[in-house]
């Protein structure tokens, strides 16, 4: 596509995508409108995804700050959702894990989206389903190679954990290379 396409594009692809996330706040694929604030959902469902993680990781991965992500990790413990335990890798520090409580909410999060978005889907035809995610991917695709270019590196691949190795200049720290809700 040329520049002169994009631009022409540009207006219509940013509404479109501003109205999906308005929009899908006021329908029931919005899980924590009832009963759990958006942020709050996401680190559940960060660490459903990535397992204990500290504090810092956490914060490097909704990119928000380690006091930010400390505040939501205190309302979630007082709600009985995470838990705080000692990191087995250094005992002077500690990680965030799920509860039983909060592995249930997430996966009925999961399960209601999931529900929301078969629904959703038994409108379109299958081809334009795929076409539509074919699209979606490549610009995910190369929202990454930009990000990866703006920092000066080379995407790396994601390890079977999911989580991206880099080191942010005061040491090692991992990224989540793909939301996963």
């Amino acid at each position: 596509m040329t520049r002169e396409e994009a631009e022409r594009f540009a207006a219509r692809f940013e509404e479109a995508l501003v109205q999906f996330f308005r929009r899908g706040g006021r329908t029931s694929w919005n899980f924590h409108e009832e009963r759990l604030p958006h942020a709050r959902l996401l680190l559940l469902t960060l660490l459903a995804a990535r397992g204990p993680a500290r504090v810092r990781e956490l914060a490097l991965a909704l990119r928000v700050s380690a006091p930010a992500v400390t505040s939501l990790a205190n309302e979630l413990e007082r709600a009985g959702y995470v838990v705080r335990r000692p990191d087995p890798e250094d005992g002077r520090a500690t990680v965030l894990a799920l509860t039983p409580s909060g592995e249930e909410l997430v996966a009925e999060a999961r399960a209601r989206r999931h529900a929301h978005t078969v629904a959703l889907l038994t409108h379109l035809e299958a081809r334009e389903v795929e076409v539509f995610l074919r699209v979606l991917t490549r610009i995910l695709e190369l929202i990454t190679e930009r990000a990866a270019g703006e920092r000066g590196a080379e995407a790396e691949p994601a390890g079977a954990d999911g989580w991206r190795r880099r080191d942010d200049g005061s040491g090692q720290s991992r990224e989540r290379t793909a939301i996963e809700a």
